[in-house]
C-alpha cells in the first residue's frame, strides 16, 4: 500500500495531468494547428508557406518563401510573406521589413493574383498581383507587381513593380481584349478627387493599362 500511495499514485496523477494538457492544447489552442486572422476568424494552418501555396490560383505548388522586393529603394530587400489577415474585403498575405530606420509591412492581396497565361512561356507561369507598402507614417502605397513561377524549381521571382497610388481601392484586373501580342491588361481602381481628404473613401474610378510580357510590366495609358 505504501508503494501504491507514494510511488504509483503520484505517477498516475502526473500521467493524467500531462494527458489532459495535451488534449487541451490539441483541441483548444491555435498555436500550431490554426491561424487566427485579424478579424478573429480561424483558418487551417500547416505552415504559412504551404497555406499560401494552396491559395495561389496556379497549378504548381511553390517551394521556399514567397518573396516580394521592396520597391523604390537602393537596398535589395526581399520580404517573405509570413502571415495572413483580413482587412475588410481584402485578403492579405504580409511580411515585415526594415530598411535602415524605416520599418513597415508589405501586404499582398492574394485574392487578386492574376495569371497572365502568356503563350510560349515554357516552364514559367507569369502573373501580376497588387501589393501595398506601409511605413511608420499613415500612407499605404499600392503597387502592381509582376511575378513568375518556375515550374522546374517551384520558386517564385518578383520581376517588376509599378506604383499605383496611396490608399487607393483596387476593383479589378482583367485582360484587354483581344489578348494577343502586344499583350495588355487593365487595372480598375478608385482614387480620390483633389478636394477629398485622404481619410475619406476614394470617390473617383480610374483605369490604367499595362503592356505585359514574361519579363516586363509597362504602364501605357491611364483613363479617367
Amino acid at each position: 500500500m505504501k508503494l501504491f500511495k507514494y510511488v504509483v499514485l503520484p505517477l498516475l496523477v502526473l500521467f493524467v495531468l500531462i494527458a489532459a494538457a495535451g488534449i487541451y492544447r490539441f483541441n483548444f489552442t491555435s498555436d500550431d494547428i490554426y491561424l487566427v486572422t485579424q478579424d478573429g476568424s480561424v483558418v487551417p494552418h500547416d505552415s504559412t508557406k504551404n497555406h499560401l501555396a494552396n491559395l495561389l490560383p496556379l497549378d504548381e505548388k511553390i517551394k521556399g518563401d514567397f518573396l516580394v522586393k521592396l520597391p523604390e529603394t537602393s537596398s535589395d530587400i526581399q520580404v517573405a510573406l509570413t502571415s495572413f489577415s483580413l482587412n475588410g474585403k481584402l485578403k492579405l498575405a504580409s511580411g515585415k521589413y526594415s530598411d535602415g530606420e524605416v520599418r513597415g509591412d508589405i501586404m499582398l492581396d492574394y485574392n487578386r493574383i492574376f495569371p497572365l497565361q502568356l503563350p510560349d512561356e515554357g516552364a514559367l507561369t507569369s502573373f501580376v498581383a497588387p501589393f501595398a507598402v506601409t511605413t511608420q507614417g499613415s500612407g499605404v502605397f499600392w503597387y502592381l507587381g509582376l511575378f513568375c513561377l518556375d515550374h522546374h524549381t517551384g520558386r517564385i521571382r518578383h520581376l517588376e513593380s509599378e506604383f499605383i497610388g496611396d490608399r487607393i481601392k483596387i476593383d479589378n484586373i482583367d485582360v484587354v481584349e483581344p489578348f494577343v501580342a502586344p499583350y495588355q491588361i487593365q487595372l480598375s481602381y478608385r482614387d480620390r478627387s483633389e478636394a477629398l481628404a485622404m481619410a475619406q473613401e476614394p470617390d473617383v474610378t480610374r483605369e490604367r493599362k499595362y503592356s505585359v510580357s514574361a519579363t516586363s510590366l509597362t504602364p501605357i495609358a491611364e483613363l479617367y
